[in-house]
C-alpha cells in the first residue's frame, strides 16, 4: 500500500517535470498547474493528451491559445472522467449514448488548429490568474455553447444541459469536500 502510493507520486512528480519542460515558462505558477495535471493524470482522472494538434494564427494569438487550450482540456477531462460513470449506468440508452457522443465532441475540441476559435470560446472569459474553480466553472459555463456547435458540426443530437448539470453537481461537491465543508 505504501510502496504504491510512493510508486504513484514517483510517476506524478516525473509527469510534472516532462509537462513543465514541454510548457516551457518556469513559473512557480506553471510548477503548480503542471503537477496538479500530472497527478490528475497518474490517477486516472484525466487522459493524457501526448500531441496535440499545433495551434495556427499569429505568434501571439498561439500563445494566448496554447495557454487557454492547457487550462480547458485537463477541466473537460475531469469533468467528463467524473459524470461519464454516472451518465452510463442509467437506465435510459438515449442518456447512456450521451456519453458517447460528448466524448467525440471533446476528442473534436483537442483537434481545433485555430487559435482564433480557441481565444473567442474559451480565451477572452478566462482571467489570467484566475483560481482553479473559477476556471473549472467557466469552462463548464462556457462549453454550452461550444459542445451545441460542435455537436451541430458532427449531426450529433446531444443533451448538452445533462453535462452541464452533472458537470456543475461534481465541481460544486468537490469545492465543497476540498474546503472541508
Amino acid at each position: 500500500m505504501v510502496q504504491n502510493k510512493q510508486n504513484k507520486a514517483a510517476q506524478a512528480m516525473k509527469k510534472a517535470w516532462e509537462i513543465f519542460k514541454k510548457w516551457g515558462v518556469r513559473t512557480m505558477a506553471k510548477w503548480s498547474e503542471a503537477l496538479k495535471l500530472a497527478w490528475a493524470i497518474v490517477k486516472g482522472l484525466v487522459k493524457e493528451v501526448e500531441k496535440m494538434v499545433e495551434l495556427k494564427g499569429t505568434p501571439k494569438q498561439v500563445a494566448w491559445a496554447e495557454d487557454t487550450r492547457k487550462r480547458v482540456i485537463p477541466v473537460l477531462d475531469e469533468i467528463f472522467g467524473a459524470i461519464k460513470p454516472r451518465i452510463e449506468s442509467s437506465k435510459s440508452e438515449w442518456r447512456r449514448q450521451q456519453a458517447v457522443f460528448f466524448e467525440q465532441i471533446i476528442n473534436r475540441i483537442k483537434t481545433i488548429e485555430s487559435a482564433k476559435w480557441w481565444i473567442e470560446n474559451y480565451g477572452v472569459h478566462l482571467e489570467r490568474k484566475a483560481d482553479k474553480y473559477e476556471d473549472a466553472d467557466k469552462v463548464l459555463y462556457f462549453s454550452q455553447d461550444v459542445f451545441k456547435s460542435i455537436a451541430q458540426e458532427l449531426g450529433l443530437v446531444v443533451a448538452v444541459e445533462t453535462f452541464y448539470k452533472f458537470g456543475e453537481e461534481y465541481l460544486f461537491n468537490k469545492k465543497f469536500a476540498e474546503r472541508g465543508y
